[in-house]
């Protein structure tokens, strides 16, 4: 063990009560030297023959005063009584040794310091792990108007949307319900829901998507109409406070009171901006022409500006418009189904 003599080579060395400090390693070697100098990964020692040392803290299994005793195994502190040699200027004891200033460090098994005399210094917890992000935000609003006149009127819009974003896919799901009535007859019963799901890399703007909208309406001969569609996108602005992406594919209306299918193509142009700390704006823009004739085609129109009521409120104040272009209706209907509101957005 020749850490072990390198010790016992310092005791038989040293002066007539060595002092120093006994480092004992985790394979039983130990060593008597004096402690110059702690550094971040190691203890470097003073040794009477062989100079100076460094040790790594991950070898120490323990470090103590030693005062002299024959045996370093059951070495004790000096003692702190006063003695008729004490005063010396570099705070010898009474046998004439010198100890190390205090503080002396002091390792223990685990490798955990502090100060002798003092238990060694617990290990700091482990940081709290970070909680995880929420995958989804969301919103509801709803704009509710009444007038009790000639003729009593009341108009009334329901809306609420998800989305979820992810390092290489986004979800956007929105619902909107209306309903008006006129001296107590239902004018407008209409309900339109859209889905749409994005995937993309990091390393390009290019985008695959699928989306499909839902409508009902009370007052169209197709009562349910369902558009499917799919294709690619590209990112043309990509900004923190701008996006636009251009949408072309190809999918099929289908009107079930009527049953009509039609193919189409499909060109869109979807846009967020945000405004400012409290404003901002989305909305997209698209038409869906037959493919076996152009002439015959849906385009659909909806933007929504929103205003938060405070800087840290989950309320805003939300106003939009939509409309639903047909270029063909159906016989009793009209081209535009025209949607306007004022209203206001919780979001979560």
């Amino acid at each position: 063990m020749m850490l072990a003599w390198i010790g016992v080579l310092g005791a038989v060395t040293g002066a007539a009560g060595p002092t120093g400090q006994l480092i004992t390693l985790h394979r039983g070697d130990q060593i008597l030297a004096e402690v110059v100098d702690v550094d971040q990964g190691a203890m470097v020692l003073k040794h009477p023959i062989f100079g100076e040392m460094r040790v790594p803290f991950s070898d120490i299994a323990s470090v103590r005063p030693f005062s002299g005793t024959s045996d370093p195994d059951k070495s004790i502190a000096p003692d702190p009584s006063p003695s008729d040699n004490a005063g010396d200027a570099e705070g010898g004891d009474a046998r004439g040794g010198r100890t190390v200033p205090l503080p002396i460090p002091v390792i223990d098994g685990a490798g955990r310091s502090g100060e002798a005399g003092m238990p060694p210094e617990p290990a700091a917890p482990p940081p709290p792990p970070s909680p995880p992000a929420v995958p989804w935000t969301g919103s509801v609003g709803a704009a509710v108007t009444a007038s009790d006149n000639t003729t009593s009127t009341y108009n009334l819009r329901l809306s609420g949307s998800l989305k979820r974003a992810a390092s290489t896919s986004t979800t956007d799901l929105s619902v909107s319900y209306y309903l008006n009535s006129a001296g107590g007859v239902v004018t407008d019963n209409d309900l339109l829901a859209r889905g749409q799901q994005n995937w993309f890399s990091e390393d390009t703007r290019w985008e695959v998507f699928v989306q499909s909208t839902y409508q009902y309406d009370q007052f169209e001969s197709w009562a349910h109409r369902l558009s499917p569609y799919g294709g690619l996108g590209y990112r043309l602005f990509e900004e923190e406070e701008f996006e636009l992406t251009l949408k072309g594919g190809g999918g099929m209306t289908w009107e079930q009171n009527v049953g009509l299918v039609r193919p189409q193509a499909l060109f869109e142009v979807t846009t967020s901006w945000t405004i400012n700390d409290r404003q901002s704006l989305e909305g997209y823009s698209s038409i869906a022409p037959d493919v076996n004739d152009p002439s015959n085609f849906l385009a659909t129109m909806t933007f929504d500006w929103k205003i938060r009521l405070g800087e840290d409120s989950p309320l805003a104040l939300s106003i939009g418009v939509r409309d639903i272009y047909d270029s063909t209706p159906t016989p009793g209907a009209t081209h535009n189904d025209f949607k306007a509101w004022a209203g206001v957005v919780l979001s979560f």
